[in-house]
């Protein structure tokens, strides 16, 4: 249920089978104009993730800058960050948001910025700041929620915009477990 238009600058909307959550992957520019953005659906309580290249100060081997946020309004949000003159580094932007009649409100939003800022510092190739806001007062039910069916969808959505989110344990857990190769003829090794 992916929505990939002909402008290859328009934004990308991405809904999934049996959770009402919709994702939209958009470039700067094209989050500056708005064209292709409904103001009213993206007028909503939700989390995001900005990315863009990493500074020459980020840690060896970090391929990509990455900063969750949440909020209760993602367009304002959104439009502030535009605005900032210090935000200027992020060239691309990942909004989550929860789908009517149930929606993310603004403590759900703020659960799900706290993992995906944990998924992002414990990504050995991701240069973000560390921070949490607080405590979203989550019942523990809600929380696992989110984190059984909503975060798997988001990781792999950065996942598949270029944003490397295995850690330094699964990265070298797969450089162990290569495939061997054996000769077509002859005895298993």
């Amino acid at each position: 249920m992916t929505n990939f238009p002909q402008d290859p600058a328009a934004p990308v909307r991405m809904g999934f089978e049996g959770v009402s959550v919709e994702v939209l992957v958009a470039k700067r520019a094209a989050l500056k104009i708005k064209e292709d953005v409904s103001l009213s659906s993206w007028a909503v309580a939700g989390a995001y993730v900005l990315l863009g290249p990493p500074t020459p100060e980020a840690v060896a081997g970090a391929t990509i800058r990455a900063r969750p946020g949440s909020t209760s309004d993602l367009i304002d949000r959104l439009n502030r960050h535009l605005e900032d003159d210090q935000m200027e580094w992020f060239d691309r932007a990942v909004l989550i948001r929860g789908l009517p009649p149930r929606g993310l409100d603004v403590a759900k939003a703020l659960h799900l910025e706290g993992l995906l800022h944990d998924l992002c510092k414990n990504s050995a190739r991701v240069e973000s700041p560390f921070r949490r806001d607080g405590s979203s007062g989550l019942a523990p039910h809600q929380q696992q929620e989110i984190e059984r069916y909503l975060l798997p969808i988001v990781r792999g959505v950065l996942e598949l915009v270029g944003v490397p989110t295995e850690t330094v344990a699964e990265l070298t857990a797969g450089q162990e477990s290569s495939l061997r190769r054996r000769p077509i003829t002859g005895a298993n090794p």
